[in-house]
């Protein structure tokens, strides 16, 4: 029947949806569930259009002379307008976003590592490096100098996170797939900068 084809259809389709991380907040997607709703409306209805245009080729002038009795061209649009099966698949699509959305964010848990290094990237090691940069024109012998102690716990804490990031895949959940790729490969360009600070700032602190 029409809802059970509706629903299979769905089924066979991933929607990539990207987890973003803002603060303390719970984790927010893009598109949204309100967005990726409307999505939905809007192409079934485009849809809908579309073939509607194909039964108004019928009342063309170069059509109609091949039909013995003109055929009644009803519009796609009017018929579907009163047909409860395709209004039910409508309102089970719905249904099954609304049901995938709520699962996409108790699995996108596993993407909380984002969230600490975007936490460290850009509160911890901005004031980090400002401290550091201070540091290491402090004279020698100064207990306020940068230490290879120092130098060393931040190089471990970035490769610690760095391979936090690399055990983070794409998961799907129903017709979403959670797509962390871009915001990992982001992270991870980050953090190779931060590599390159630590790295100056030991260069500096060798021309003591």
């Amino acid at each position: 029947d029409l809802p059970a084809q509706g629903l299979n259809r769905e089924l066979k389709i991933a929607f990539e949806i990207a987890p973003v991380f803002k603060d303390d907040d719970p984790i927010q997607f893009v598109p949204n569930e309100a967005d990726f709703k409307q999505f939905l409306s809007g192409f079934v209805a485009e849809t809908v259009d579309k073939l509607s245009r194909i039964t108004r080729l019928i009342d063309t002038k170069d059509l109609r002379q091949h039909f013995f009795l003109q055929p009644d061209a009803r519009s796609l649009a009017n018929v579907l307008d009163s047909h409860a099966p395709f209004a039910d698949t409508l309102a089970r699509l719905n249904a099954v976003a609304t049901r995938d959305f709520g699962d996409a964010a108790d699995k996108a848990r596993i993407f909380e590592p984002c969230r600490v290094v975007l936490h460290f990237l850009t509160r911890e090691w901005p004031e980090v490096h400002a401290q550091w940069q201070q540091r290491v024109q402090e004279k020698v012998g100064s207990d306020k100098i940068l230490t290879e102690a120092d130098i060393r716990r931040y190089i471990t804490k970035v490769k610690r996170s760095q391979q936090d990031l690399h055990k983070l895949a794409s998961r799907h959940v129903g017709a979403l797939t959670l797509y962390i790729a871009p915001l990992t490969a982001d992270f991870q360009a980050k953090l190779d900068g931060v590599l390159g600070d630590i790295k100056n700032c030991l260069l500096l602190l060798a021309q003591r």
